[in-house]
This record gives structure tokens, C-alpha cells and sequence, in this order.
């Protein structure tokens, strides 16, 4: 018949070799183990990263002079970047980058500036924004600050870079440039670029080689460059130029060999043709006439000659 324990009954614990003994042990170290178990979890938990990015990095990560591999591209502020989104950045920022000129955002999505419709669109061309407002691209508006830079890529779509314009000012010893921030960089330049600009601020013509193309005056390379013809002549050794003696003699030589037929025709003074005289004249009343043979005749009036 089987015991029963009754209320009130004291168990006393199992000792020695009774198998209640070691099972009691045996609970005693699996709790244990599930105990160490459980605080290593939240350790874990507290102090590991895990890659489904649920628990964020407490400090910075040292990746010990290692690479990071597959990186996606970035689409937040802060968001680390990859070497290829970078590249691809500077090239759309390279030689072929031309300025196009200044543009301005539309107050209102319906009047938004439509950036295909600039030159330079689909190319490289860049443009300055001088008034904050909407951008439109392929039905999608976007705001761009005053100040900004539209840069269009090969292609299609383009980058905004932010205003980095700076006023440059300086003095004998050093550049000052000044962002729009107000933030003021002082940059020292190298005494030996001092010194040779300083140089270079004396020097004349006599302190300049003379090149290929742009060459120096001198007298004999303008006297060389001279040339006369007729009646004139040329001493290059002085650069003296003469006119010879022309007389009547002279004149009569030079007409005596020529005639009405080496000079030519003017508009008023025309030569004789047959052709002239024969257009000149018409025949009247009883007269018959043709220009082209000159023939005039007479006309018969009545059966005889008028």
C-alpha cells in the first residue's frame, strides 16, 4: 500500500546513496548553470553588437586598421559613405563641369523650377541658386538653399553641393579667407613665395627672356619688315625710304606707247561703237529704219514715194 504524506509531515533532505539525494543534487546544479546562463545572456545583450543594428555602438568602433566591406550607399546626413559613391561624386565634379549661370526655386511645388529644362541638363553643367525654393526632376520637388550649387550628371539627375563660396582678402604676409559662417582662416604663405613675389613686382621687359611668338622691338627687325615697290626706294641698313624724280620727260615716255586702248572705259565718256550710233537715232514720219544694219529708207505712200 502506497505512503502518504500527510499535512504536517517534515521531509528531512535525502543523504548518502538514496537516489532522492542525487536527484536533488543533480536540480540544484541544472538551476545553477541555467542561472550563469541567463546573466551571460544579458551580457551578451548589453555589450555585443547584434547584426540585426537593434542595439546601437555606446563609443567608437575601432576597426583596427581593417576594411569594412559592402557598405551600402548613403541616404542620411550622418550615414558613413563607400569609396565608390564618393568617386562617382568627384567625377560628376570634373573637367567637363561648365558654369551655366544663376537660377531660382519656385515658392510652391506647381512653380517649381524644372531643372530638364536647363541647358546643361543630362551633361555636367552647374548652376548657382540664388533663391531658396522648389526644384522639380522627373515629378519630384525638392528644396534647394540659396547659396547651393546644382551640379547636373552625366546622364540624368544631379547633386546639390552646399554653398562654399568664401570672400578671399589678404596683405604682404598672409591670405585671409572668410567663410559665409563668419569662421575666419588665417594661411600663412612660404617666405620663399614671399620673397619672389616681391621680385617679381620690380622686374621690366629687360628682366623677361624673350619668348618664340611675342618678340622684342628693335630697329633692324622693323627696318627687315619694310618693303617698297614703283617709284620708290628702300635702304633697310637706315630705314630711309625715297620717292625718285618725276618729270615731264618722264611723263612723255611713259604715255608716248599708249592709246585710248589701255585706258579704260569710264560711265560718262563712252567710247564709239556701231552698235551706240545705230540706237541713237530713229526715223520719222515717212522713213523706214534698222538698228541692226543702220539701213533708213523711204517709205511709198499712194503707189509712189512719199
Amino acid at each position: 500500500m502506497a505512503s502518504k504524506i500527510r499535512r504536517g509531515t517534515i521531509i528531512a533532505e535525502p543523504g548518502g546513496n538514496d537516489p532522492l539525494a542525487w536527484a536533488y543534487r543533480n536540480v540544484n546544479e541544472v538551476t545553477q548553470v541555467a542561472l550563469d546562463v541567463n546573466s551571460r545572456l544579458q551580457t551578451v545583450e548589453t555589450n555585443y553588437v547584434k547584426k540585426d543594428g537593434s542595439e546601437p555602438l555606446t563609443s567608437n568602433f575601432n576597426a583596427g586598421g581593417n576594411r569594412i566591406r559592402n557598405v551600402g550607399s548613403p541616404d542620411m546626413p550622418n550615414d558613413a559613405t563607400t569609396k565608390d559613391y564618393v568617386d562617382t561624386l568627384v567625377s560628376s565634379q570634373g573637367a567637363g563641369r561648365s558654369y551655366k549661370g544663376t537660377i531660382e526655386g519656385g515658392s510652391t511645388s506647381g512653380t517649381a523650377t524644372d531643372l530638364t529644362q536647363l541647358s546643361g541638363y543630362g551633361t555636367s553643367g552647374a548652376y548657382y541658386v540664388v533663391t531658396t525654393g522648389g526644384f522639380v526632376t522627373d515629378g519630384t520637388v525638392s528644396e534647394v538653399t540659396s547659396g547651393d550649387e546644382v551640379v547636373f550628371k552625366d546622364g540624368s539627375g544631379y547633386d546639390v553641393i552646399p554653398s562654399i563660396i568664401a570672400s578671399v582678402s589678404g596683405t604682404a604676409d598672409y591670405i585671409q579667407v572668410t567663410e559665409l559662417s563668419g569662421r575666419e582662416y588665417q594661411v600663412d604663405v612660404d617666405q620663399t613665395f614671399k620673397d619672389r613675389v616681391s621680385t617679381v613686382e620690380s622686374w621690366t621687359t629687360d628682366d623677361l627672356p624673350e619668348g618664340s611668338s611675342n618678340l622684342f622691338y628693335s630697329d633692324a627687325r622693323v627696318r627687315s619688315a619694310i618693303s617698297v615697290s614703283g617709284d620708290l626706294t628702300y635702304d633697310p641698313n637706315t630705314g630711309t625710304i625715297s620717292a625718285t624724280t618725276y618729270d615731264s620727260v618722264d611723263f612723255d615716255n611713259d604715255f608716248s606707247s599708249k592709246s585710248t586702248d589701255d585706258l579704260v572705259e569710264g560711265s560718262s565718256n563712252l567710247y564709239y561703237s556701231d552698235s551706240r550710233s545705230r540706237n541713237a537715232i530713229n526715223a520719222g514720219t515717212g522713213l523706214s529704219y534698222s538698228p541692226s544694219t543702220g539701213t533708213m529708207s523711204l517709205n511709198e505712200v499712194d503707189g509712189g514715194i512719199f
